[in-house]
């Protein structure tokens, strides 16, 4: 009888179990339809970001191109490495995300102010100087010093939603890959609508503008969905098989592997970049 009573406060009635179930669910798809917006700012502010500082700043080479995008992409890996940790401790990983959203967003509002000042620093050093090594390293730690900071927090979205993808759902890798694909999809649209639509219909810098605003809009939502008491709900077996999982050797093969096929899409993103100028025109 007694086993009985604590079985029952344990575990709430079948008809409350599949209620919270479907809350947890349509507040998932939520969650997936905010990162698709937030894929799409993400790959909104590479071209941009991109369009600026090589046109602007550094020359539309493809070393130039490779400077920016390679900062970019270390800024990413950056903050998943950094802050996936902070993601784990965090009781409403949502909150997180929403910090990381509309600190985005800020940071692109003053985009074009940095721009500036980038543009004054290179100038300061290569004015009158052939080009070298030396303009090559200051073009990547200029690159580097305006992108980190965005890119790192572009790179931390997803431990952010892991984490809550543990918290909320008791499939962890089929709801990572749900939010991933959502994130890529997002991405690919996001590519498009400012190489296709965005810059040539409103121009940079109010394209910047506008995806600032859908930064905070994202913000927004991801925070009340934070502060939603489902996200307290823990399935603590959940958790502790994440907790659990280790740099086993396995573990170590997977990311080096992960390392390599990463090398080789970026390198394959350049080259055919190069190869399509001269079919596609350097737009």
């Amino acid at each position: 009888m007694a086993s009985d009573s604590v079985q029952f406060l344990r575990y709430p009635p079948m008809e409350d179990r599949r209620g919270m179930a479907k809350a947890q669910s349509a507040r998932n798809g939520l969650v997936a339809a905010l990162f698709v917006a937030s894929g799409a700012t993400a790959l909104v502010y590479e071209v941009v970001w991109s369009r600026l500082l090589t046109t602007s700043v550094f020359g539309s080479t493809s070393q130039a191109i490779s400077t920016v995008l390679a900062a970019f992409m270390a800024g990413l890996a950056l903050g998943a490495y950094l802050l996936a940790p902070r993601a784990d401790g965090m009781a409403r990983p949502l909150r997180l995300y929403a910090v990381l959203e509309a600190g985005i967003g800020a940071y692109a509002l003053l985009f074009p102010l940095l721009v500036k000042a980038v543009l004054w620093v290179y100038l300061l050093f290569a004015t009158g100087r052939d080009p070298n090594a030396f303009l090559g390293a200051l073009r990547f730690a200029l690159a580097f010093s305006v992108l980190l900071a965005p890119s790192t927090m572009m790179g931390a979205t997803l431990p952010a939603l892991v984490r809550h993808a543990a918290r909320s759902s008791s499939s962890v890798g089929r709801q990572t890959g749900v939010f991933y694909a959502a994130n890529t999809a997002g991405a690919v649209a996001g590519t498009l609508l400012a190489a296709f639509v965005l810059i040539g219909a409103l121009g940079v810098t109010a394209t910047l503008v506008l995806t600032g605003v859908v930064n905070f809009v994202i913000a927004g939502i991801a925070w009340r969905l934070g502060s939603d008491p489902v996200d307290e709900g823990v399935d603590p077996e959940a958790v502790a098989t994440y907790d659990a999982w280790g740099p086993s050797r396995l573990a170590r093969v997977a990311m080096g592997a992960f390392a390599v096929s990463g090398f080789c899409a970026l390198a394959y993103e350049v080259l055919w970049t190069r190869i399509l100028v001269f079919f596609l025109g350097s737009t």
